[in-house]
């Protein structure tokens, strides 16, 4: 009995675990945390875009450097050309994030924050897009080229044995005339009846000694026409992998021309996802002060603290049918919602121009967005987000 009763215990506590992490994850979610998976998709996207960017180019000045330059010159230049790539690459990134915070926080972009982001970008893009194809010929696999050497071993070989051969015959037939003539002479004179014989080796001999001429000539020239050929055969292999590193490079410099086309755009959401979120954190923690506003709307606001509290244009609508009793008497902030009972619907108090606040319904909100400013269209809308 007390071991059934455990097991129902466990299975309980169980299920209410269950449920309340299915409550959690079901939960309504703002439009910042909704975009919060897109957002971490594209930081990773930003860094990867200016990664790219420094080790293509870097990689452009390393070839350059390296074929030109065989010194400790060359390393010194590379090292101050590296550390060059990477000022100018956190150049752009900061300058991107001063752009960003003017544009959002201070409503207006400075001319000179817009001239040096173009500085920046003037540098980095034209350096990776000219290093590019030098990358692509550092890192592409060399052309398999034919081995003059071994064709000219080989060759040389053939024309060798061909020749000792020969040259052995030439030796055999020199012996057999000389052997012939020892046999069959008489004070140095070779008798009449081996004279015959003697000149058949000797001319035997003498075409020989002309083979041998002549294999050597037609060895050498066909030697000679082979490394010629090969040599032709290796400037092809040659001009095409540099063709083909010239045609991918330009392509993939294009493209990298586009992904730091993609980093501002991407910066661009990021950063105005970060202000949002920011927005939403201090709605939820109750800091009203903090919330996006227009110079005008700030203006407005500006002689009241965080903790003042302005009460609503319609307090009486609190004891109206349809609302919650428990809010009667109550006094409310921007941000607050007011919960209806059905049939009436929640509605969220908004501060107006003159500094009084007013319940909205989400077509009244609908309505107050299509005449705000951006920022303070994004703060409606977060706030828009709350109501049901």
């Amino acid at each position: 009995m007390i071991h059934l009763t455990t097991n129902r215990l466990t299975q309980d506590t169980l299920d209410r675990q269950l449920l309340e992490s299915l409550a959690h994850a079901q939960r309504p979610k703002t439009k910042a945390e909704r975009q919060k998976p897109i957002y971490y998709a594209l930081v990773l996207v930003s860094l990867f875009c200016q990664l790219v960017s420094f080790v293509l180019a870097s990689c452009g000045v390393l070839f350059l450097l390296v074929t030109n330059f065989k010194s400790s010159t060359g390393w010194v230049l590379i090292v101050l050309a590296v550390i060059a790539l990477v000022i100018i690459e956190g150049f752009v990134f900061i300058m991107l994030k001063e752009f960003h915070a003017e544009r959002l926080d201070d409503k207006k972009v400075n001319k000179s924050t817009i001239l040096l982001l173009a500085v920046a970008f003037c540098f980095s893009t034209p350096l990776t897009y000219v290093g590019t194809p030098y990358a692509v010929s550092l890192f592409a696999s060399g052309p398999k080229y034919i081995d003059l050497d071994q064709i000219e071993a080989k060759l040389s070989g053939v024309i060798t044995s061909d020749s000792l051969a020969i040259s052995l015959q030439i030796k055999e037939a020199k012996n057999m005339a000389l052997d012939v003539h020892a046999k069959n002479s008489y004070k140095g004179k070779t008798s009449r009846a081996a004279r015959s014989t003697v000149k058949a080796y000797t001319m035997q001999k003498l075409a020989l000694e002309q083979k041998l001429i002549d294999n050597l000539t037609q060895g050498k020239r066909v030697l000679k026409e082979a490394l010629f050929n090969a040599k032709v055969s290796n400037d092809i292999i040659k001009q095409k992998h540099s063709i083909f590193c010239a045609s991918f490079g330009g392509w993939l410099a294009l493209v990298t021309v586009g992904a730091m086309v993609v980093l501002f755009g991407v910066r661009w959401y990021c950063e105005g996802w970060k202000r949002l979120y920011v927005v939403e954190g201090n709605i939820k923690l109750g800091v009203k002060d903090k919330s996006p506003l227009t110079p005008k709307e700030s203006k407005d606001k500006e002689t009241l603290t965080p903790k003042e509290v302005v009460k609503s244009e319609e307090p009486q609508s609190v004891n109206k049918i349809g609302f919650n009793p428990k809010d009667k008497g109550k006094e409310y902030k921007e941000g607050d919602i007011l919960k209806g009972i059905a049939p009436r619907v929640d509605r969220v108090f908004i501060r107006k121009d003159n500094g009084t606040l007013k319940a909205y319904t989400r077509g009244g909100l609908n309505n107050l967005i299509r005449g705000s400013s951006q920022a303070r269209k994004e703060y409606l809308e977060t706030l828009k987000e709350l109501l049901r």
